[in-house]
């Protein structure tokens, strides 16, 4: 019987919007993932740094046309907890691309927005006898509605 505990840091971002004109924004943000301090200790005590750390950057932009009309598009760095099996550059999590675009369309306080996002993610483990290359192409769709209580 025991008990296994995981200590997680603090992760955050930092970010910056401008008003290029009017109806055009731009934004950018970098987020910083110091998981490489996170310990995990399992029931018999002995503790382990099991992930690694990233810092990712963001950028994005919303065009609005006409009033009621939002259009968005961006690109994020994406980074996972680990490293491909004979990593040239050693501590180096695997790392990939993120692109997006999506429209808001906004009516009577209520506000319908519908995202696609598109990444590919490519990575190879070497081995002392084969190479293992990986992929996970990922298309991913998204909706939401929101509507604003007038006060």
């Amino acid at each position: 019987n025991g008990q296994d505990k995981t200590v997680i840091p603090f992760r955050g971002t930092v970010g910056l919007s401008i008003a290029l004109r009017e109806n055009l924004m731009f934004g950018a943000g970098y987020e910083i993932r110091p998981y490489s301090s996170a310990t995990y200790t399992n029931s018999t005590g002995s503790m382990t740094n099991p992930w690694l750390s990233a810092n990712l950057f963001h950028v994005g932009f919303e065009f609005t046309p006409i009033s009621w009309l939002k259009i968005r598009g961006g690109a994020r760095e994406e980074a996972e907890v680990y490293e491909p099996e004979g990593n040239p550059l050693e501590g180096e999590p695997v790392s990939y691309s993120v692109y997006s675009f999506g429209v808001g369309v906004m009516v009577d306080g209520g506000t319908v927005n519908l995202a696609y996002e598109y990444s590919d993610m490519k990575y190879t483990d070497t081995w002392a006898d084969a190479i293992s290359i990986n992929g996970d192409i990922r298309h991913t769709i998204v909706a939401d509605f929101s509507y604003e209580i007038p006060w």
